[in-house]
């Protein structure tokens, strides 16, 4: 199966919280809305008596996620990944009415809901990023820093892609080109099935 990636910019795919459905969780209707996957940026978090985490969505609505399944977030609680300044992506997103006029999203099950180890921000720099990268995560055979294509091209230990012509190149996509704060994430199982999911949405 061949990976590319999807543009997380792209709000056909990647929609704000203003833009997807309303669903009544008496009725299961939908009102209008963008089906997609929706991102948001882990603000604060309460795991007493029940997991609440308040976030913020790229079109920058604030948004409550109350978690009402069988344990309430427990499993969920536990999570290393779960800290303020990470980021939440939803598959399949729906609103959820929380009093009049008041709306955030109610989860029961846990099956679409990935916690991604970055910033929103810098999810989304990152996936800019990727728009020129080769396809499935392949290792890069030009140089991350100074963009040569050396005889023979050191690989990153940790992420398995990104590549270097030597220690000072490293040395420069480590700190300048930002490889520090993303080497972690594109190693990340989350993260990557987030791509292969929505590249055949």
């Amino acid at each position: 199966m061949t990976i590319s990636y999807p543009n997380l910019r792209d709000t056909s795919r990647f929609p704000g919280f203003a833009a997807i459905p309303v669903e009544d969780l008496d009725t299961h209707e939908l009102t209008p809305g963008r089906d997609g996957c929706l991102l948001l940026e882990i603000l604060a978090f309460e795991t007493v008596p029940s997991l609440v985490i308040g976030t913020r969505s790229t079109d920058l609505h604030l948004v409550t996620l109350r978690f009402e399944g069988p344990d309430q977030g427990r499993a969920l609680s536990q999570c290393p990944h779960l800290k303020v300044g990470n980021t939440i992506a939803i598959m399949h997103a729906r609103k959820h009415q929380f009093g009049i006029e008041v709306y955030g999203i109610r989860v029961f099950e846990y099956r679409a809901l990935k916690i991604i180890p970055t910033s929103l921000d810098e999810l989304l720099e990152l996936s800019d990023e990727m728009r020129t990268w080769p396809l499935n995560f392949a290792a890069h055979q030009r140089c991350h820093w100074c963009r040569n294509v050396p005889d023979q091209i050191i690989t990153c230990d940790g992420c398995g892609v990104i590549g270097y012509c030597n220690s000072g190149c490293k040395a420069g996509s480590w700190n300048v080109n930002k490889h520090k704060e993303f080497c972690a994430v594109i190693q990340n199982q989350n993260f990557r099935s987030l791509i292969a999911e929505m590249e055949h949405e």
